[in-house]
């Protein structure tokens, strides 16, 4: 079948100039991709990656000089940060404590956690 688009519905377009907004969340599949070459935040300047229970794995934060928080889950089912870049330098986690970090002043870090 070929697409032809007086098939489709405007009002139930996301159009890019926002006109139509989602109502609801959007599953694009199993397998699925979306490409995109841009991803822009609307007011708050913070964009969160979360999985299907909605723990974050990813926040970008660009408020307060900007940072990357990259979180991962233990053994034991807790999300926890792992490695955090900001302004400062990077900060690297062992179920969730501070383990070592680089800053322009050089590297820190505990030689022995539990």
């Amino acid at each position: 079948m070929a697409y032809d688009p007086k098939w489709i519905r405007e009002d139930k377009v996301v159009k890019r100039d926002g006109e139509n907004t989602l109502t609801d969340n959007w599953d694009v599949g199993e397998d699925k991709k979306i490409v995109l070459n841009k991803l822009q935040t609307r007011d708050d300047n913070i964009i969160l990656v979360t999985d299907s229970t909605n723990n974050t794995i990813i926040n970008i934060d660009q408020t307060n000089g900007g940072s990357v928080t990259f979180y991962g889950r233990s053994s034991s089912g807790e999300v926890s940060p792992l490695m955090v870049l900001n302004y400062n330098g990077i900060e690297f986690y062992h179920q969730g404590v501070k383990v070592a970090e680089v800053t322009a002043d050089g590297i820190t870090g505990k030689a022995t956690y539990s």
